[in-house]
């Protein structure tokens, strides 16, 4: 089987970009951890606290009916009915 030039020059070519991109990507394992600011201080306040009467308080009378658009979308369009 004989192999044509153009077809090792593409292997060629082929081999030497990832070399080329895998030398020059950076390792994911060196990657820094990612840093949320006060996170601690949030997850500890009230305002994390998703099972307080604050967000819970309309859980009794259910979900929105279907085909109706959300609240924040009627007062943006003050045409459509509440």
């Amino acid at each position: 089987m004989k192999i044509s030039a153009k077809t090792i020059q593409w292997l060629l070519l082929s081999v030497a970009a990832f070399i080329f991109f895998a030398a020059n990507a950076p390792a994911f394992a060196q990657l820094a951890p990612l840093q949320i600011p006060y996170i601690d201080e949030w997850v500890a306040s009230p305002h994390a606290w998703h099972s307080r009467e604050a967000f819970t308080h309309w859980n009794d009378e259910g979900e929105i009916p279907p085909g109706l658009p959300p609240l924040s979308w009627s007062t943006v369009n003050p045409g459509f009915p509440r």
